[in-house]
């Protein structure tokens, strides 16, 4: 997991009964199950479970020439497809869903049956330049990255750095074009289950994601901990939090 896709579902149930909803039940080639997070008494915790085709698998992990050849030993050995799962959680105090997932047919699909199953409306989460600007303001431990679209004919203007908050030159150029503001990336002011802080988060205020990167050693993972509390600040300032 490297980037989760944020969407604001309406008309939810109890966690009871969106669990009931959703477990066991088979969509798009698929099977959802579903169960009470352990660590939140308002969250749902869904694993969506499908087949794959093995060469769509083995491409995002390597190199054109690779895969062709990992793909073509792998169905030598009677490997057609392999399984895959994909995270998703619902929250009722964000009123959110989150699926650990970029946007793509796949997630398209999943938020169909999403509807289909629990009767309710899901909307992408879309940011604004000064809700962006007010999650960097106040959780931020180092501001890195600003990506502002539009401006002198650009398509996107980047300014990257370090503590840029205290780049005169960088909060000059916010302040001036605000209304351009789309993605920024900065290092989360929250608690970390290991104490680690070094790695960034990229929000994009179009397209309601995050992504997460390691500056140093890169990762696979994060805890649902650390995902939680950034899903909670953005929730907040949207004015979404119940």
């Amino acid at each position: 997991m490297s980037l989760v896709s944020i969407f604001k579902i309406d008309n939810v149930d109890s966690l009871e009964e969106i669990v009931n909803k959703i477990d066991k039940k088979k969509a798009s080639g698929g099977t959802f199950y579903a169960q009470k997070s352990k660590y939140s008494d308002a969250e749902a915790f869904i694993q969506y479970w499908y087949m794959e085709d093995v060469e769509n698998c083995v491409k995002r992990g390597f190199t054109e020439n690779e895969a062709d050849e990992i793909s073509i030993l792998l169905r030598q050995n009677g490997k057609e497809k392999v399984s895959r799962k994909i995270y998703c959680f619902i929250n009722l105090i964000t009123g959110t869903l989150e699926i650990y997932r970029w946007k793509d047919n796949r997630t398209d699909d999943l938020i169909s049956a999403f509807e289909v199953l629990l009767g309710s409306k899901i909307s992408p989460i879309s940011i604004k330049p000064e809700a962006l600007k007010k999650l960097y303001s106040n959780n931020s431990v180092e501001l890195s990255q600003l990506m502002f679209k539009n401006i002198d004919g650009l398509t996107y203007d980047i300014l990257r750095g370090k503590y840029l908050e205290n780049n005169q030159k960088a909060m000059d150029y916010v302040q001036r074009f605000l209304d351009s503001l789309r993605v920024v990336s900065f290092r989360p002011n929250i608690r970390f289950l290991n104490g680690n802080n070094k790695y960034q988060i990229t929000i994009n205020g179009d397209k309601g994601t995050v992504r997460f990167s390691d500056q140093e050693n890169g990762f696979t993972s994060r805890p649902r901990f650390e995902v939680r509390q950034i899903t909670f600040m953005i929730a907040s300032v949207l004015g979404n939090l119940t």
